[in-house]
């Protein structure tokens, strides 16, 4: 077992999904509610921060990474209801 720590600001995160590459997806909560993270060579990622989505919906939950670091994850799209995106990394 790993403790991957938790984002700058957070007292707690939780993991939610893990890749064959060691790729860790999860959430933290912060005081202005919850952050999708990213892991991974040891950094965490805050995503909810530097992903920048259409309209600013903000990312809000994620559902899990694959093989080739695709990440799932639910953003709070117009008049409050989610929706699922798929990030893609790029490089």
């Amino acid at each position: 077992m790993t403790n991957l720590g938790a984002l700058t600001g957070s007292d707690h995160s939780r993991a939610l999904g893990i890749n064959a590459a060691g790729d860790v997806v999860g959430t933290a909560q912060m005081s202005d509610g919850t952050h999708v993270f990213f892991y991974s060579g040891g950094h965490m990622i805050d995503l909810t921060r530097t992903v920048d989505l259409p309209d600013g919906m903000p990312l809000i939950g994620v559902e899990g990474i694959n093989a080739v670091g695709q990440i799932l994850a639910t953003a709070q799209g117009q008049f409050g209801v989610p929706q699922f995106v798929l990030l893609t990394p790029s490089g």
